[in-house]
């Protein structure tokens, strides 16, 4: 007899497994090539006790197969098993949509009698929908093949599936047992129920020998495939951010308002990120609820690269609930003076030893154990280099005045990238401006390079629409886009037919680097036309600056308005806190160098800051009501693009900027007053943040000539200079090491924040 087993998961795997051991010839299929390669190489993916031997057994014995191939498996084959996955639903029901994929792949390959088997866990009244698949298949192909579908439910429990070997053992028995009924009665007619006494009787006879394996066993799976019962303890391993629950977006083609919409329709789809959230949910409450005597959930501090991770919400969640719940550090353990037995066992007790600095530190214990090592001509060398290591200090990263200035030269106070990076890091800094390293060159298509794209396309926008005497704002919508997307080929053509050309994702690069350019310049167009605006410069060189735009506004009264905009492909928000670290200068740096310009060009008029702002190049995705009105989408898009900054208090110019306030952080009170999460500051305020960032520019200048280099990542709240230092591998920076701390930054209030500034200008 042959069978086909579809599926090599836990189910399908050790089912097969255990029918080969009857005698049967199975053949096991599977999409995954790497598993079934591993299969025949001898691996088993799974852990179920005594499942490898049976493996190597029938295999050896030529009963046991493992292919890619449905077709192979298909030929000759009296049966063939569905054992693939059925995750739950939303609702909790089955997803059958892999065993009707099955069950179709079935009606295109058959060509003779067989019987499908679904062995997969489904509902009743599956076995139709697996025959009318089947039968559609056969349709199409228009061929008549007689098959049956019947059910073999999925009945195995993890740790106890290999129990089918004693069911089989069972079969064997009952079959002897017919045998030797045969061979005393032969053909001799017997009424039923004498025929149940001999069969009873065989059966007193009958023994099967197990092993209890149900004892003081543990099992070792995963959330969402282990099924478990009786279950005593349970350790929940991995429990933090990103880990549980797990990323479900995987950046597919529609989004969770197209689901909605084809869903509405009628139309089947795969579980989207929405589904498969809620999956992880359900099996995370099957998982919890499952230990009756003991539950432990474990979340590590810090990754592979000892960089800190945070631990799941469900650990805060369950915090709150059980208030008395004591978290346990698994390094706080002591060692017993059982582990220092052995020179090998004690060795990691000696190393904790240096860690918390016991050795050499009055520690009866570890003094005992570090004299033991030194007698020890096997690792007297060994603890003696351990114990230097351990007194591993942070060096002073101080280099003289006179290397500071040759390393250096002269520190442009309008170099506002370079400012911050120091404000970050001093050796970072270092590293970057003082050894000039860079990161290592890679032939792909990054980020950045699409922000040089855009930075460059919005710039030669601007200037063509200037140069030709055109207006922004009234350029049409063809007009608008046919420019944008020939800027976007022309300066994307200076990368060659090099990388942006190397890949079919690099060519779609292109095209969503076009479709984000629409979208701004169509922003762009939308904000100048809700005020008075004009772009007057784009790429605005002052002093070693450059400005990505300029704007203004002259009044009738010679008053000349300027607003400074800079563009981040990123989403940089404005911060009055990181400006007052020195984390953010670049947007007041520009405003007074743009300030110089303009006084420059209009000596008659007086200059007046109007706001400076970052505005953030995407391509928001918004949720909507499908039927939803195309202005409705339009403004709440625009709400997304809307910049941030800072804004001259001022209530008549800021309809000036934007009478529809939808594209500057202002809102106004019904009295007409500035609401207080609006982002604005008096022309007073913006004159003491001027001086402010030239007096800290100035400190930082200083400090950068006196040769300070240290490792002093900043971190302010939950933001820290190292998370995407391209220099974190090479500056040795490390918590366990003394000297090495985050400079921790003070936050403020806003009133406490302008005291502060007033304070460092007047002195």
């Amino acid at each position: 007899m042959r069978i086909a087993v579809v599926g090599t998961g836990y189910v399908g795997l050790v089912s097969g497994t255990c029918l080969a051991e009857t005698g049967v010839t199975v053949t096991c299929v599977d999409v995954d090539a790497s598993k079934i390669d591993k299969l025949n190489q001898g691996g088993i993916p799974i852990y179920e006790p005594g499942l490898a031997e049976l493996v190597i057994k029938n295999r050896a014995n030529e009963r046991l197969f493992f292919t890619t191939s449905l077709k192979e498996a298909l030929v000759d084959a009296d049966a063939v098993f569905i054992a693939v996955g059925t995750p739950p639903d939303e609702d909790g029901s089955a997803d059958l949509s892999y065993v009707i994929g099955v069950a179709h792949e079935i009606g295109c390959l058959i060509e003779e009698y067989v019987v499908v088997v679904t062995k997969s866990t489904v509902p009743v009244g599956t076995n139709r929908k697996v025959k009318l698949a089947v039968q559609e298949e056969l349709d199409k192909r228009g061929v008549e093949v007689v098959f049956d579908v019947a059910s073999n439910p999925e009945f195995l429990k993890e740790g106890d599936a290999v129990k089918q070997r004693e069911y089989a053992q069972i079969y064997r028995l009952v079959m002897d047992l017919l045998d030797s009924i045969v061979e005393l009665i032969g053909s001799e007619p017997v009424k039923m129920d004498e025929f149940s006494r001999i069969m009873e009787a065989g059966f007193q006879e009958i023994q099967v020998g197990t092993i209890p394996q149900n004892v003081d066993r543990v099992v070792a799976g995963d959330m969402e495939r282990t099924r478990l019962k009786e279950i005593k303890a349970l350790f929940f391993v991995g429990v933090n951010e990103g880990n549980i629950p797990k990323n479900t977006d995987s950046g597919g083609i529609l989004t969770q308002m197209d689901r909605e919409f084809f869903a509405d329709e009628g139309m089947e789809l795969a579980p989207g990120p929405k589904e498969l959230m809620n999956t992880q949910r359900f099996y995370l409450y099957l998982n919890l609820t499952k230990p009756s005597e003991h539950l432990c959930l474990s979340y590590s501090l810090s990754n592979g690269k000892g960089e800190p991770i945070s631990p799941a919400y469900l650990i805060h969640s369950i915090q709150a609930l059980y208030p008395g719940l004591e978290v346990k550090n698994a390094g706080d353990e002591e060692f017993s003076l059982n582990a220092m037995e052995l020179p090998g066992t004690s060795l990691e007790c000696f190393l904790k030893g240096l860690g918390e600095g016991a050795v050499g530190q009055g520690s009866p214990l570890y003094s005992e154990l570090y004299s033991w090592y030194l007698r020890s001509p096997k690792y007297r060398t060994l603890a003696r280099k351990l114990v230097e290591a351990s007194r591993t200090r942070k060096p002073a990263d101080i280099i003289s005045e006179s290397v500071a200035k040759v390393l250096y030269g002269e520190v442009s106070p309008y170099s506002a990238t370079r400012l911050e990076r120091y404000s970050a890091c001093a050796f970072a800094h270092f590293l970057q401006y003082g050894l000039k390293l860079t990161e290592r060159a890679e032939y792909e298509f990054r980020a950045m390079d699409m922000g040089n794209i855009m930075h460059k396309v919005l710039e030669s926008l601007i200037k063509e629409v200037n140069k030709e005497k055109l207006s922004l704002a009234e350029l049409s919508e063809e007009e608008r886009d046919a420019l944008a997307d020939r800027l976007v080929d022309t300066i994307s053509a200076d990368y060659g037919n090099t990388i942006l050309k190397s890949s079919a994702r690099n060519e779609y690069m292109i095209q969503r680097t076009k479709r984000m350019v629409r979208r701004t310049v169509w922003a762009i167009q939308k904000q100048l036309k809700s005020g008075e605006f004009e772009p007057e410069g784009v790429e605005v060189v002052f002093q070693g600056g450059r400005i990505d735009r300029v704007d203004t506004m002259e009044t009738d009264d010679g008053k000349l308005y300027v607003r400074v905009i800079d563009y981040k492909t990123g989403n940089t928000s404005f911060d009055l806190v990181s400006l007052y670290h020195g984390l953010q200068l670049q947007l007041m740096i520009y405003m007074d160098g743009a300030l110089t310009v303009e006084q420059n060009k209009h000596k008659d008029k007086e200059v007046i800051p109007a706001g400076v702002f970052y505005y953030n190049i995407k391509d928001p995705m918004i949720q909507e009501k499908i039927d939803a009105d195309i202005e409705t989408v339009q403004e709440k898009v625009l709400k997304e693009l809307k910049m941030n900054g800072l804004v001259l208090k001022d209530k008549e110019l800021v309809q000036k900027m934007d009478s529809s306030l939808v594209s500057i952080p202002v809102s106004f009170n019904k009295d007409g007053s500035f609401r207080k999460n609006s982002s604005v500051a008096s022309k007073e305020q913006f004159d003491i943040l001027n001086r402010y960032v030239k007096t800290k520019i100035s400190h930082i200048r200083q400090s950068i000539m006196t040769g300070d280099a240290q490792v002093s990542p900043y971190m302010l709240g939950k933001k820290n200079a190292c998370t995407y230092c391209p220099y974190s591998g090479v500056c040795g920076f490390d918590m366990d090491i003394p000297g090495y701390e985050f400079r921790r930054l003070k936050n403020f209030t806003d009133e406490e924040l302008w005291d502060a500034f007033v304070k460092e200008v007047d002195e």
